[in-house]
């Protein structure tokens, strides 16, 4: 009875050591990018919710006010008139829907057609590598140049009158859409054809054998293999549209027309034209409530997002 115990005694205590050499090799592990993330998120970022609590005059001088800034930012934006944050929450949330609606079958047709290695595959994907093989500075001002110049040439000859497709409002927004899917398809034309292959030559073959075509492969077989990455390209997506700029800087600095902000952009151009710190809290307010909102529609989509997912699987 005595060597029982003992016996149970030694493997409880061999149990106990296998679980503590686990966990500190967990914690091995997850220490650096949680103190890191703990440094760069918090650290960044406590100091912005203090400020969204405070008030700065232009001597520097600070005072709290509570929720101030808060009930301010709400009241004008949600005031009579529209104001500047709702139409660059439109735009972020517009520009997202037309870069998925026509971005996810453009890209995913192209990613198809690379997986299946048709003919001339290689110099498509070598055309989608383009924008990363130029400095994106460099390859941004040659885009500018060339539709300020050589297509807007052509189009005066054809007597369009003088366009400046940056600044023009009916070209403005298609414009930077346009650029947004071109830089776009050099990430997508890497993920994606590597998503697709989670469908193995075995099944492929098998699927010939029983005289499948490309559509009915795509759709019973690839499409279900590669939705799990696409379901997470949405999410991700989702939850940056909120705070991206998309090419707005690069292309105007802070002299984009208002009529195309975003709400990424919104913020870099108050950022950049301010002087002074006095219109920080009501900046950081206004970003501590929209990450809050931008928090909550991402794990909204998220759960139907899945939910899609199941019926592919």
């Amino acid at each position: 009875m005595e060597k029982n115990i003992k016996i149970v005694k030694i493997k409880e205590k061999e149990y106990y050591k296998q679980k503590i050499s686990s966990a500190l090799f967990m914690f091995s592990i997850m220490f650096i990018p949680l103190a890191l993330w703990a440094l760069f998120f918090f650290g960044i970022n406590l100091k912005s919710i203090l400020y969204s609590f405070q008030k700065i005059d232009i001597s520097g001088n600070v005072s709290w006010v509570g929720f101030a800034n808060y009930s301010e930012f709400l009241s004008t934006t949600f005031g009579s008139n529209t104001s500047l944050v709702i139409r660059s929450l439109l735009n972020s949330v517009k520009w997202w829907g037309i870069n998925v609606l026509v971005s996810t079958p453009l890209y995913l047709a192209f990613a198809y057609y690379i997986f299946l290695n048709f003919w001339c595959s290689k110099f498509f994907r070598i055309c989608a590598m383009i924008p990363t093989m130029i400095s994106g500075l460099i390859f941004s001002m040659l885009f500018q140049k060339t539709l300020n110049t050589s297509i807007a040439y052509v189009m005066q000859t054809l007597g369009q009158g003088t366009i400046n497709f940056f600044t023009d409002p009916e070209w403005a927004l298609p414009i930077n859409i346009f650029y947004s899917l071109w830089s776009g398809m050099t990430t997508a034309l890497i993920i994606i054809p590597n998503a697709m292959k989670n469908a193995t030559p075995e099944i492929i073959e098998a699927a010939d054998m029983d005289g499948a075509n490309i559509y009915t492969k795509f759709w019973y077989i690839v499409l279900p293999a590669m939705m799990p990455t696409q379901i997470t390209s949405w999410i991700t997506g989702i939850a940056g549209m909120f705070m991206a700029s998309y090419n707005l800087v690069t292309f105007y600095m802070y002299t984009a027309p208002e009529s195309i902000w975003t709400l990424g952009y919104y913020f870099t151009a108050k950022v950049m034209t301010s002087s002074n710190q006095v219109d920080y809290p009501a900046m950081a307010a206004a970003g501590f409530c929209l990450t809050i909102f931008a928090s909550v529609v991402t794990l909204i989509a998220k759960h139907f997002l899945l939910k899609f997912q199941e019926r592919f699987e």
